[in-house]
Parts: C-alpha cells; sequence; structure tokens
C-alpha cells in the first residue's frame, strides 16, 4: 500500500488496478489537457485564453 506522506509513481497504480481488472477506458471526442507539468498547464492556459477573446 502507499503511505500518505511519502511521493510514489502512479503508474504503481495503475499497474496494480490492470492486474486487478479494475481500471477502465473511456473514449472521449475532445482533447484531455493534463496539467501536471509547466508545459501541459501552460498549453491550457493558451486554449481558455483563446476561448475568451473569442466569446
Amino acid at each position: 500500500q502507499w503511505r500518505a506522506d511519502t511521493p510514489f509513481d502512479l503508474a504503481e497504480v495503475l499497474q496494480r488496478l490492470v492486474t486487478r481488472k479494475q481500471l477502465a477506458g473511456y473514449e472521449v471526442r475532445q482533447r484531455f489537457y493534463e496539467i501536471g507539468s509547466h508545459a501541459g498547464l501552460a498549453e491550457l492556459e493558451a486554449w481558455l485564453a483563446r476561448r475568451r477573446r473569442h466569446e
């Protein structure tokens, strides 16, 4: 199990869920913006700014 006060790799959690057949996928038609990195957050902010300009 994972401790709340210790960093861990999310891949470990996902692998355990896959092994137990407890992970499902869901296909979407719209883009998902990941915000776990500076680059991903910047892309989302740029997209939101473009939307605001067109409203």
